[in-house]
């Protein structure tokens, strides 16, 4: 819903649309869930991890840059666990 007082947001998508199917034609979300999180920044501060935004984008929106940079933190530390056990 939208609040009193809040601009309407539009963002264009654009990426080819045979890049969301293998090569027998199944849907695959990973490519999907990307574009959407790099283009849309509720999505993409929600999952972070499949923001593969430029730099422009997330020096545009700070929140944004912070929610990928703690995610990556957390990634990071998962990665250090797992190889000591």
């Amino acid at each position: 819903p939208k609040r009193a007082g809040e601009k309407t947001q539009t963002y264009s998508l654009a990426k080819e649309f045979a890049g969301w199917f293998d090569e027998v034609g199944f849907f695959v979300a990973a490519p999907f869930q990307e574009m959407l999180a790099s283009a849309v920044p509720l999505i993409g501060k929600q999952d972070p991890k499949r923001v593969t935004a430029s730099r422009e984008t997330l020096d545009a929106n700070p929140d944004l840059l912070d929610a990928v940079l703690a995610a990556s933190a957390t990634e990071a530390k998962g990665e250090a666990r797992k190889r000591k056990a």
